[in-house]
């Protein structure tokens, strides 16, 4: 039976590295900036809907600090 449960997992030779490069952490404090201020214009100007912008701005700092 534990044989059976080996068929359906493929075997994949992945890198799963988590090292960010220092060209990838510089673009991603980029896009957070570009998200903060994006999510600041949304809020003096339409405050119902900046919210629509709370999920890059707090993604793109987590990747930036290399939490990720």
């Amino acid at each position: 039976m534990s044989n059976l449960s080996c068929i359906f997992v493929p075997k994949f030779n992945i890198n799963m590295s988590t090292e960010t490069t220092a060209a990838a952490q510089k673009q991603y404090w980029l896009y957070f900036g570009v998200s903060l201020v994006a999510m600041l214009a949304f809020l003096v100007i339409k405050p119902e809907w900046f919210w629509v912008v709370l999920p890059f701005v707090c993604t793109f700092f987590v990747k930036g600090m290399d939490w990720l």
